[in-house]
């Protein structure tokens, strides 16, 4: 279990950035063999820490030695910290310097960046941790999640390494932080202003994800979102969650106030990356936006205008490799155009039906994503509640699939077509979505990058016969005939 110590650091260090800063966590990961970290018994004050004394007992991400390069340095002359940084940078994170992306312009923002650091490090009331804790927590109403906590949520890692954005570097909750890294998840995100179909859609899509334990993720905002957390709510079988674009003492809108304490009543949480008394700004919400992706195993879009802040959380989604889904509606529908806009592009799955839902919610049928940069002191997630399909279930995949392959959702109505003609009972799509997982894991089934799934067999002679068309030799012989 974390110390209050540790979650400080983290918490400061997030206080300083106030939203994603790159530039801070690449300093973090620097100094990462510079740390050091004062026993229990010390004075725990921020001028203690002296970062040139390396660590010998702990090699996890340490926030300390960042806020001690801080605190020791004189503000009137940035310039000198800037330097000592940059070389820090320059010397570990070579990469930083030769490539011109966005999150890498570390030399020209530097100097702004710093400044802000050490206007913000000047607001804090005190370095005294007790004092400090209090500033930071609002003397105690909020918890702090940091990556030093065993539930830290390790999925915040593909983040910065899928897409050029920094990881949050500590989250502020309120309720039960338990939850924030308990999967499976959904992301339910759509229009603030919605038809009575998308409001049927969004809600019974909230209670049939909690239903099969999935936990739901959205922004508190009025329309699709408020009615997702109010369907996990109808459900009662497993607690919801709502992030934030600004302080926790500045969630919103007022209306769903009601709303807010009924989640964290029944054991749902409350999020935010941003420190108590930060304002939402816009530019928040597109930052709040990767949280509900990254936190999600997957994200649906129940109902979304063309121009909805809903198509930025399904493009995050399509950045970090989690499975997006849409509802469709009407084509002259406005508030259907955006939903129908991603299934025009493709960028999103069709979900025709809500029953299905569930086949999206087991993680061995998604697609691969970059391993973890896990935090050492955090838990390795592994589902142990997978039991081996049926002797029923392996021959009646095995067969459907012996001639053609079928998305997720086709074979799940042919097993239980199947199961009906037999009379085997009928097995639910979450049951189908795990047998397919164990399936794929034994080498049964191959489930292909684009989703589709196969026997194994044919696959592999589907590639075979792809690589024999396609080799010289093969058209030489073709051109003769």
């Amino acid at each position: 279990m974390q110390t209050m110590h540790a979650a400080l650091g983290w918490a400061t260090l997030a206080y300083l950035a106030n939203g994603p800063d790159m530039i801070l966590c690449q300093l973090v990961a620097a100094l990462q063999q510079e740390s050091h970290h004062p026993d229990a018994h010390s004075e725990s004050h921020l001028e203690s820490l002296d970062p040139s004394c390396p660590s010998s007992t702990s090699q996890s991400l340490n926030p300390w030695p960042v806020l001690s390069l801080l605190s020791h340095a004189d503000p009137d002359v940035p310039d000198k910290l800037c330097t000592c940084i940059a070389q820090v940078l320059r010397s570990s994170q070579p990469a930083l310097f030769n490539c011109s992306d966005t999150h890498t312009d570390v030399t020209k923002n530097l100097l702004a960046t710093v400044n802000y650091w050490l206007k913000r490090l000047a607001q804090l009331p005190s370095t005294d941790e007790s004092a400090l804790a209090d500033f930071l927590t609002l003397s105690g109403r909020f918890s702090l999640l940091t990556p030093s906590d065993p539930h830290w949520p390790t999925r915040v890692a593909d983040l910065p390494q899928r897409v050029p954005v920094a990881a949050p570097l500590c989250l502020w909750v309120e309720g039960n932080k338990q939850l924030v890294d308990q999967t499976p998840s959904i992301g339910i995100v759509g229009s603030r202003e919605m038809s009575s179909y998308g409001q049927h859609c969004a809600r019974n899509a909230g209670r049939i994800a909690a239903d099969n334990g999935a936990v739901v993720i959205t922004g508190g905002a009025m329309g699709i979102d408020a009615q997702a957390n109010q369907g996990a709510l109808d459900s009662g079988q497993t607690p919801t969650m709502a992030i934030f674009a600004g302080g926790l003492d500045h969630v919103g809108p007022a209306r769903n106030m009601q709303l807010f304490a009924r989640i964290c009543e029944n054991g749902g949480a409350l999020i935010s990356e941003l420190p108590p008394g930060t304002v939402p700004y816009a530019s928040h919400f597109l930052e709040r936006n990767r949280l509900i992706a990254a936190l999600s195993d997957c994200v649906l879009v129940a109902q979304a205008r063309y121009r909805s802040g809903a198509l930025n959380t399904a493009h995050w989604a399509e950045q970090l490799g989690r499975p997006t889904l849409a509802i469709p509606g009407p084509i002259d529908s406005p508030s259907s155009a955006g939903c129908n806009r991603l299934l025009r592009s493709n960028q999103a799955t069709i979900l025709t039906d809500l029953d299905d839902l569930n086949t999206f919610l087991t993680p061995s049928l998604f697609p691969a994503s970059p391993p973890h940069v896990s935090h050492p002191n955090s838990p390795v997630h592994q589902r142990t509640d997978v039991k081996s399909p049926s002797t029923d279930m392996k021959d009646i995949v095995h067969h459907i699939l012996q001639h053609h392959a079928y998305s997720r959702i086709d074979i799940a109505d042919r097993v239980r077509h199947a199961q009906r003609r037999l009379h085997i009972p009928e097995s639910s799509p979450h049951d189908i979505a795990v047998a397919l997982g164990v399936l794929e894991a034994q080498g049964v089934i191959v489930i292909t990058e684009d989703g589709m799934i196969h026997s194994s067999g044919s696959h592999h002679r589907a590639v075979d016969r792809a690589a024999d068309r396609d080799s010289p030799m093969k058209q030489s012989e073709v051109t003769v005939q």
